[in-house]
Formats: structure tokens, C-alpha cells, sequence
């Protein structure tokens, strides 16, 4: 099973999954290894796949038609789906949203080459928190040595 990220209705990234290891079943043993569990993904590019494009944390499962009751009843809570039980849920939407704040203090840094036609550097900081990352912008009139 392919996991695709989107943007502007093209795919720019992938994931694959084996069925084998998110299928559902009622018996432990025949469960696959990731059913039901978080797990934190790497998507790669399609083009170019040593290339990391995004790291999410999902919960995959792959339920068989059979298992319409339990696959409602595994859903996570806070989530809305369609109550049609004719057929499983095709998609969740989370009922609540949540923000957070983080404050990184950098101690030691490297510069990697990557200088401009001024000859110096923009450095910028990733920071990586759990499945969340921000990037550090440059401030172009900080970086003007004539001042």
C-alpha cells in the first residue's frame, strides 16, 4: 500500500507500507506488525527517493469488509467520520485542533557551504521536536557588514 502526499492535487511524495503489516484481524497472532499502532514515516520524493520530503507520525490500519464493527470501534476518539455502517468510513476529520509553542536554545551549529554572491553564508536552524519542524529565516539586514 502506497501512502501519497499531496500538494495542489499532485504527488510529491510517498510512503510504502506492505499490506501484510497493517492488515486487521480479530486474532492477535494474524494482526500485521504496525495494525493499530503510531509509528512515525518518512516520505521520500517519487523522483528521487534518498531525498526526505516530510516525517509524520500515523496509525494505519487495514480493515477487511467483514470487520465493518470493529474498524468503528478501533477508530481513535475526537475524530468525526460518516456513521454509514453499509460501508467503512473512507476518511476521518479531527474534531479538535492544538497548537504549541517551542523555545530552542542552540548551543554549537556548523555551516555547510553555501555561500551567495556576497560571499558569506545564511544560516538557518531546523528544529526538530517530536514529528514537528520549523525552519529559521534569514534576517538580510543583519548580515551587512558595511553598517
Amino acid at each position: 500500500m502506497f501512502l501519497w502526499l499531496m500538494y495542489n492535487n499532485r504527488k510529491v511524495a510517498f510512503f510504502r507500507v506492505p499490506a501484510r503489516d497493517i492488515i486487521y484481524s480479530s486474532v492477535e497472532e494474524e494482526k500485521g506488525l504496525w495494525c493499530g499502532l503510531k509509528r512515525t514515516i518518512c516520505f521520500t520524493e517519487y523522483d528521487h527517493p534518498t531525498t526526505l520530503v516530510c516525517k509524520m507520525e500515523v496509525l494505519v490500519i487495514l480493515f477487511l469488509d467483514k470487520h465493518k464493527a470493529e474498524a468503528i470501534e478501533q477508530l481513535p476518539k475526537g475524530f468525526i467520520f460518516s456513521a454509514d455502517l453499509d460501508s467503512l468510513p473512507l476518511y476521518c476529520i479531527a474534531q479538535e485542533k492544538t497548537n504549541f509553542t517551542i523555545r530552542a536554545h542552540i548551543f554549537q551549529g556548523r555551516i555547510t557551504s553555501g555561500f551567495d554572491k556576497t560571499g558569506l553564508a545564511d544560516p538557518f536552524v531546523r528544529i526538530i521536536a517530536g514529528d514537528q519542524f520549523r525552519d529559521t529565516y534569514v534576517s538580510h539586514p543583519n548580515l551587512n557588514l558595511n553598517r
